[in-house]
């Protein structure tokens, strides 16, 4: 039966039983077993992802804050709780008092933000007595190339764009794969995109990425990333929807097709040489403050076509302006004005980009659990359809 709920022969109400009832599935017995002190209260589930035919992850959270990562799959119900990784033992460290000590200078109370075993884990650590820090592990060393452009990157916008700034790094330390960034005040843009105020945030983001991109080769430290392009995005589209033609065939099949009707447009458009670019522009990696805007998740910067940037960012505006198409526009054409003057390729690429990432967050961002992911699915897809009005 579970091999069947995996392959989505059953749908996504098969897949959601799982989800929302884990104590049911598997994982009662498993919590018992590795949490001596959990009191059989029900877990609140945070995250899911699945992958057809081959497994369904959900992240919970117990009620002390721990969270545990649940995955059901061909093999018995694997399950992990915060601190424990195989995988990257440096985590249960980071919530040892006297390890943070000696990493930070202060020991602190920690609060879990992401936990993903073999992957990527994030820590908030906060202290009456000091701002606070967010501390990143990753098992790609990603932190060893932001910490750098972050310091370059800083610098740049202090002297072309002095109303935003760039998450400021404490140090990056190799022998734990542990980037650790000073905790900032305010909230994410996505949070804060109404009114005018929204606008003027938009458009010092759009000022922020022109001094990136416009960087020369000696403003910003190399990376060891290789140059991201449409077709790495378009694969990645594809592999991110699998599991859309699995539960929903039929708009599994009008996803493939946008798709590869965007590949035969970008097929047609002029290519420009790669820039430096962030790699993960959106507005959840972009605080708003009084004092104006910070780019946050530095990881990916590395050169790519610079489009990506701006179609990234104008999707995910798209997003989070639901089906007010009117205000998507507004703050579309405050990112431009921002951004300001540039070759018109580079928009043209962003439209059909844009329409791409439209449907990669449809794909990403609808989860699974939720009562509407059938419906919203429908809709985001639907929306990534036409092309878009007035460009990018």
């Amino acid at each position: 039966m579970l091999d069947e709920a995996l392959a989505g022969l059953h749908g996504v109400h098969a897949l959601r039983r799982l989800a929302l009832d884990p104590l049911g599935h598997g994982v009662r017995a498993l919590l018992v077993d590795q949490v001596s002190d959990w009191n059989g209260d029900d877990l609140r589930l945070i995250r899911t992802k699945y992958k057809p035919s081959r497994k369904l992850t959900a992240t919970y959270v117990l009620p002390d804050g721990r969270h545990v990562a649940v995955v059901w799959s061909g093999r018995p119900v694997q399950l992990t709780v915060s601190p424990h990784d195989d995988a990257m033992p440096q985590l249960a460290g980071r919530h040892d008092p006297a390890h943070r000590t000696d990493l930070l200078g202060f020991a602190g109370r920690v609060e879990t933000i992401r936990y993903r075993p073999g992957q990527r884990h994030v820590l908030s650590v906060t202290s009456p007595d000091h701002d606070g820090v967010h501390v990143k592990m990753d098992r790609d060393d990603s932190g060893a190339r932001a910490v750098p452009v972050a310091e370059a990157l800083g610098t740049l916008l202090a002297d072309q764009c002095p109303e935003a700034s760039v998450a400021e790094p404490v140090g990056y330390f190799s022998a734990d794969r542990t980037a650790v960034w000073r905790t900032a005040q305010g909230a994410p843009l996505s949070t804060r995109l109404d009114g005018r105020d929204g606008e003027r945030r938009v458009r010092l983001v759009g000022r922020a990425v022109r001094v990136l991109h416009d960087a020369r080769p000696d403003d910003l430290p190399s990376t060891d990333a290789g140059a991201r392009d449409a077709q790495v995005e378009i694969a990645a589209t594809i592999r991110a929807g699998e599991h859309i033609s699995a539960l929903l065939p039929t708009v599994g099949s009008d996803f493939l097709a946008l798709v590869n009707e965007i590949a035969a447009e970008l097929d047609q458009i002029p290519t420009e040489a790669p820039t430096f670019t962030h790699g993960d522009l959106k507005s959840d990696n972009v605080l708003a403050s009084a004092e104006g805007v910070r780019l946050l998740d530095l990881d990916r910067c590395g050169p790519a076509d610079p489009a990506l940037d701006l179609a990234k960012f104008v999707a995910d505006i798209r997003w989070w302006s639901g089906s007010d198409d009117g205000r998507a526009s507004t703050l579309t054409e405050a990112f431009r004005s921002g951004y300001g003057e540039s070759d018109e390729a580079r928009w043209d690429r962003a439209v059909p980009l844009t329409r791409l990432f439209q449907l990669k967050l449809a794909a990403r961002r609808c989860a699974v659990h939720d009562p509407s992911w059938e419906s919203d699915v429908r809709a985001r897809v639907a929306a990534a359809a036409p092309v878009l009005a007035g460009g990018a």
